[in-house]
């Protein structure tokens, strides 16, 4: 019965949001830095992912594969299964509420209720990798909660399966977010099985990171923080400001430049890298007219910037703390409240309007975040300290 009314909720809304004229928006494909070339995905697909610097390979991966199967009808065959992630993830999100005591009816009615959410429909019609991240974060909190209850081993490998995906798809997650995890499971589950289970998973994870550590000197799984470092720094300076620092030696040549600029722009003080023959490393443009970013040069480009960010921090603080105060309130706001899904948004704004003002609660005063959500961490961060103090008062309390 609940399984039902999910399907029926989720089927029923997505008729609608078409009808309101709500379309997948492929357009991505050709333009985005986070996307290698489609013509070397269809053509050189493993040579590609194994060279690939900037981004964890995984969605890449299913970009590419969907290219090779789906030829003419990509767009398509990637709404299908956005689709079926979408009603994937309001199952699990189900199956996960059940496993913490609620209610069936109340639990349909909240993941049904999630379901039809403003965000839920314009990023599930966007291609990009935010839609299946949160699908693989929901499985990874019903593995997790059923391994923490039940013990088993398929629920712990389930679990850190998840994990491993998600830091595969998504360079926000990164190995040491697992340290906490991994410290937490040992003190409540018996350390031989949390190693069991953790063990290929993390392996896994670790060999990305000593693959591009070795071909490419960055230890991540992506080899651009320096210029992802720019963003709350470098790029929030004013220009007048950023130029005085210039002169007085503050900063180096290289900030003069806007980060992310063609490879042309740097030519002068980064020398270009010596050819290899891989073409997703040599190849400035990409086939479809965009920037390539993963061109071998970018690598060092981003870590020229990297002192520049720090000198920043350093000369002028207040720069990067009201770019931190920004980012909260950006996080404390409905997620599709962001430029790249305007146009789908724009085709429900009725809906978007009203779940603004009785959802998300978005007030002038909280500098439009939405006093729901806060409120929402507020209670969710309260309530999980509780538990702590109640399990390290009653340690034998499962």
């Amino acid at each position: 019965m609940a399984l039902l009314l999910i399907a029926s909720v989720f089927t029923v809304s997505r008729l609608v949001a078409y009808r309101a004229g709500v379309r997948f928006d492929a357009d991505p494909l050709g333009w985005y830095w986070q996307f290698l070339d489609p013509a070397l995905l269809r053509e050189r697909l493993v040579e590609s992912l194994y060279y690939l610097h900037i981004q964890p390979p995984l969605f890449n991966l299913f970009l590419g594969i969907n290219l090779k199967l789906f030829p003419s009808s990509f767009a398509t065959a990637m709404h299908v299964q956005y689709l079926a992630m979408g009603l994937a993830t309001t199952i699990a999100l189900y199956v996960l509420l059940r496993q913490l005591g609620v209610a069936w009816l109340a639990a349909a009615v909240l993941a049904s209720v999630f379901s039809i959410t403003p965000p839920m429909i314009v990023y599930e019609n966007w291609l990009f990798y935010e839609y299946p991240t949160m699908l693989f974060l929901v499985l990874a909190a019903v593995a997790l909660h059923r391994f923490l209850s039940r013990g088993t081993v398929a629920a712990g490998v389930g679990f850190f399966a998840a994990v491993a995906v998600a830091i595969f798809t998504r360079t926000v997650f990164q190995a040491w977010w697992l340290i906490p995890i991994i410290g937490a499971l040992l003190l409540v589950r018996s350390p031989r099985l949390v190693l069991k289970c953790c063990a290929v998973p993390v392996a896994l994870v670790l060999l990305l990171y000593l693959k591009n550590a070795v071909l490419f000197g960055a230890p991540l799984t992506s080899s651009w923080f320096g210029l992802h470092f720019t963003r709350p720094t470098l790029s929030q300076l004013p220009r007048e400001a950023r130029a005085t620092m210039l002169r007085t030696g503050q900063l180096s040549p290289i900030s003069s430049i806007d980060p992310f600029a063609f490879l042309d722009a740097y030519a002068k003080l980064i020398p270009p890298a010596e050819p290899t023959g891989i073409p997703v490393l040599d190849q400035a443009i990409k086939s479809t007219g965009s920037q390539n970013f993963n061109a071998k040069s970018y690598i060092a480009v981003a870590r020229a910037y990297f002192p520049d960010c720090l000198r920043v921090i350093r000369y002028r603080p207040d720069i990067y703390f009201r770019s931190v105060r920004e980012s909260v309130v950006q996080f404390m706001s409905p997620s599709n409240d962001y430029a790249f899904v305007d146009e789908n948004r724009g085709r429900i704004a009725q809906y978007d309007r009203f779940a603004n003002e009785w959802i998300y609660m978005r007030e002038e005063y909280l500098a439009r975040a939405g006093l729901g959500i806060v409120g929402s961490y507020v209670f969710s961060l309260g309530y999980g300290l509780f538990l702590l103090v109640k399990v390290a008062v009653r340690r034998r309390d499962p």
